[in-house]
């Protein structure tokens, strides 16, 4: 073997010449020796030599940041060149070189700033940046509720407490805790313009048993918990069940609202609760208008949406509201006659929603999952849409009048439209959603068209590192004369689009597209994880533009991202191996010296593969540490 592999060296060392005189950047290397003319190791840019160069960048503007377009080669340290290469001028990156701690450019450290303190009844788990001054810890005043207590006699102590939570919320001031100890409590119950702590044993004991037990029960007369005197964050309500609510008039509106919990003008904290057989016009489980509240691991279960003609969010109902959902189950719920049976955004509502589990909801109308529409456009983050269904359209998604969301990491599954259109989505009048790393597939229309995804009137999408499959009975439907739909590395079964043969519409095939059979791991359990031998592995792109925006995509595995919605734990690629054949060898080598002789900007997949020192740039150096892995091998 090493015998071969020298016989290629004067192929190499040509190639290497070749290279060295097509790009005038690179340092030049005497060719009576393959790695320099010096006596020892390498000429850097400045005449002097050593066995192990480094990159550096001229700093033309005095400010610490290498100017990118400006490389060398040294051996030394020099005035007037740098280790970094920070000073971007491109749109792409940050012209100013000020990146707040969360990554944002001219950021100002507040988009992922919170309390880290798991102490703090506020602890934020998905803070980057810690801010202890923002931590509320409970008052020193604790107001104990228990079922033994009573509000004539008792004095709110943990030895005498009050009987009802009603009646603790009169005797709290701003910012005291009211700790409910486990048992049934009856409602309604208000926060009043308080801010609050309510809570239950759960938030001093993480046992899940204090959520169960500690029931507070609507007894059908109005919204479980109200929430409406413009409270901040530092209001809570954590760890109990909440059901038999029947919504607020909110307004004195005859239309019932927020059967669970009524939001309006607030944006307290929701998390460790179970909201369960409630009923609402609008929002079973929540309902929110003008309000942004945090709702973090929560289960919204079985709630009905039922009022006539208005009947929407059997879940969840937001007006005008962008709430922040984070490891929340919306399961089980049911929109009667119209729209939602699991969340309804509405009128310029857009949440962040990730890790969420949008499962077996129903509605009548639109939206067995989620219905948007009116200029809402959330952003999904690993979330999963599966098994709901729809009498007459969208299944799974149905978005109508200028809603552009963003999907990431969404499995799109089993979702089906008993009569009509859209199995697993349904974009509708000048909406763009972005489809990255999602799986759409098992979606079903039973009379319809667009099992996986219907497009029309006047809609856009572009769909990246996707994967359509085995929806019944297509993968994709355009109708219409003013629709553009794009696919950049995707897998679609059959790699056939269907569009309205009176209206054909714009379809555009990017790149890196197939039809490479996914290997589902196990399909019938909601398991759509690539197989090892998916062709999907490693198929995707790291990086695309969109309507003037440039998205990365920097948490995967392996060369390149994979394609679905989930990552592969299974890795096809190792450095050095750039044609992806499973050996190294010269036409690795070849190849590597093609790409830098190209000019192009490698893809990052590229730069894992071909970036052999790992110092974030591929050039003369990546080729001799590639030979000497090759001939040491």
């Amino acid at each position: 073997m090493l015998r071969t592999y020298k016989r290629h060296i004067s192929i190499i060392t040509f190639l290497i010449a070749s290279f060295i005189s097509a790009n005038s950047n690179t340092p030049v290397i005497n060719n009576n020796s393959l790695l320099s003319g010096c006596e020892f190791g390498v000429e850097d840019s400045f005449g002097e030599c050593c066995e192990n160069p480094f990159q550096v960048w001229a700093d033309v503007d005095n400010d610490g940041h290498g100017d990118l377009e400006s490389p060398a080669l040294a051996c030394l340290d020099y005035g007037g060149w740098v280790t970094n290469h920070d000073d971007m001028s491109d749109e792409i990156f940050c012209i100013s070189n000020d990146i707040d701690q969360c990554g944002i450019c001219d950021g100002d450290g507040k988009g992922c700033t919170g309390c880290t303190d798991e102490d703090a009844l506020n602890y934020d788990e998905t803070a980057v940046v810690p801010d202890m001054d923002s931590c509320v810890y409970a008052s020193e005043h604790i107001w104990h509720v228990s079922n033994w207590g009573s509000d004539s006699t008792g004095v709110g102590t943990v030895d005498n407490p009050f009987e009802t939570i009603p009646h603790a919320v009169i005797v709290a001031e701003e910012h005291d805790t009211i700790l409910v100890h486990s048992g049934s409590y009856l409602g309604p119950i208000d926060f009043d313009d308080k801010n609050l702590y309510l809570t239950s044993m759960y938030c001093f004991l993480p046992d899940s048993f204090y959520i169960s037990n500690t029931i507070l029960d609507g007894q059908g007369q109005s919204s479980v918990v109200s929430i409406t005197g413009g409270q901040d964050s530092t209001s809570v309500l954590c760890g109990f069940t909440l059901k038999n609510g029947v919504g607020f008039p909110l307004n004195n509106s005859d239309k019932l609202r927020g059967g669970g919990v009524i939001c309006y003008h607030s944006d307290p904290q929701l998390k460790h609760l179970i909201i369960t057989e409630n009923l609402a016009y609008y929002g079973g489980g929540i309902y929110c208008s003008y309000a942004n509240p945090t709702i973090t691991r929560t289960h919204i279960i079985n709630n009905i949406a039922d009022g006539g003609n208005a009947s929407e969010g059997g879940g969840m109902y937001c007006y005008n509201s962008s709430p922040n959902m984070y490891k929340v189950t919306v399961r089980g719920n049911n929109s009667i006659q119209e729209d939602g049976g699991g969340i309804v955004l509405n009128m310029n509502s857009s949440p962040h929603i990730e890790n969420v589990i949008i499962d077996d909801n129903h509605c009548y109308l639109r939206g067995g999952g989620l219905f948007c529409w009116n200029n809402s456009s959330p952003t999904l983050k690993n979330v999963q849409i599966t098994r709901n269904t729809a009498t007459i359209h969208a299944a799974g998604v149905h978005l109508d009048n200028n809603c552009d969301p963003v999907f990431q990491n969404v499995l799109f599954a089993q979702n089906e439209v008993l009569w009509n259109d859209g199995g697993g989505i349904y974009v509708y009048h000048d909406s763009q959603p972005i489809f990255i790393n999602c799986t759409i597939t098992d979606n079903i229309t039973n009379s319809g068209e667009g099992a996986g995804l219907l497009l029309l009137n006047g809609s856009n999408t572009l769909l990246v590192n996707s994967i359509l499959w085995a929806n019944t009975p297509e993968e994709f439907y355009v109708q219409g004369g003013s629709e553009h739909i794009s696919f950049l590395h995707c897998s679609l079964l059959g790699h056939n689009p269907v569009m309205d043969p009176d209206n054909p519409s714009i379809i555009t095939w990017i790149d890196g597209n197939m039809s490479a059979n996914p290997d589902f791991t196990y399909p019938d359990t909601l398991n759509y994880e690539l197989g090892e031998e998916s062709q999907c592995i490693d198929a995707g792109v790291h990086s695309f533009e969109w309507n003037d925006i440039v998205y990365e995509i920097e948490d995967f595995n392996g060369a390149a991202p994979d394609l679905g919605y989930k990552e592969s734990i299974f890795n096809t690629s190792q450095i050095g191996d750039i044609n992806l054949d499973g050996v190294l060898d010269i036409l690795d080598i070849v190849q590597l010296i093609q790409l830098i002789l190209s000019g192009e900007e490698p893809f990052y997949y590229e730069l894992i593969l071909c970036d052999m020192n790992s110092d974030g740039f591929i050039n003369v150096l990546d080729i001799i540490l590639l030979i000497n892995l090759i001939l040491n091998s």
